[in-house]
């Protein structure tokens, strides 16, 4: 769907203005000044046709509302997001979880909504002129989730700027792992943050891409006693090691660590 449906359609759900039954939010139907109706559901409870959503529905705060359609709770096609600044995105959303009643106390989950940004999504400032395009891929598999976000060159190239690895659990005890780099617009390192249950790395760059500052934060128990160390190396930006300290730390193991 074209910007200029979306634009059309918008005045015509301005022209309800915030009286009678418009309410903006989930599963709550409405019927436009064009006789449409919108945020309904199927007979299945589901989310299903044209929606609107406003920013009430988001923890982002920079978001105004957001316009798209549903299938039986699968959102389809092209979504629009509009931002408080004036500025929007056109693309497409994954799948997200949504919960009904099962008339018994309880909740019935199902798959329905929007989750996360997918695919390649076209941004414009506020006077409506392309700013920038930038593409998400999402996967999942037996070692973790992975994200990562693109942003395309003046080449047409996409390269990638942010990169999140969350590693599942295996089993109890053993906890997650969790990778996050960051990268300049040419695709050079900026920040790299790696953590487990007992070690933290932490690294920033150089705009050249070497490694300015470096940090391992390391826990652990030993004899009833919780061994903290923390090493830091600072860099010349010609690669060469300028300062490198380690602090160790030990403090007692708090036996109720939950009590108030």
């Amino acid at each position: 769907m074209s910007t200029k449906f979306y634009s059309s359609f918008l005045v015509a759900l301005l022209t309800i203005g915030y009286s009678g039954n418009a309410q903006w939010h989930y599963g709550s139907a409405f019927v436009s000044a064009n006789g449409d109706t919108l945020n309904k559901l199927d007979k299945n409870g589901f989310y299903d046709g044209f929606y609107l959503f406003s920013q009430k529905n988001f923890l982002n705060p920079n978001v105004d509302y957001l316009l798209g359609n549903f299938e039986h709770g699968i959102p389809t096609g092209m979504w629009i997001d509009h931002a408080k600044d004036g500025s929007y995105s056109i693309g497409q959303y994954s799948c997200g979880v949504g919960f009904s009643p099962d008339g018994k106390g309880g909740w019935i989950k199902k798959k329905e909504g929007i989750d996360q940004k997918t695919g390649v999504w076209q941004y414009y400032d506020k006077e409506g002129k392309p700013a920038r395009t930038m593409r998400y891929l999402r996967s999942e598999t037996h070692k973790g989730k992975l994200e990562q976000t693109f942003q395309q060159d003046s080449a047409g190239k996409f390269v990638r700027i942010e990169y999140k690895f969350e590693s599942r659990q295996k089993k109890a005890g053993v906890a997650r792992k969790m990778v996050y780099k960051t990268y300049t617009v040419r695709g050079i390192p900026l920040d790299l943050k790696i953590e487990s249950s007992r070690k933290t790395i932490t690294c920033s760059y150089y705009p050249d891409g070497k490694i300015r500052l470096s940090k391992v934060f390391k826990q652990r128990k030993f004899l009833k006693r919780i061994v903290t160390i923390t090493i830091t190396k600072d860099y010349h930006p010609d690669g060469d090691l300028k300062t490198k300290t380690k602090i160790r730390l030990l403090k007692p193991v708090d036996p109720h660590p939950d009590a108030c």
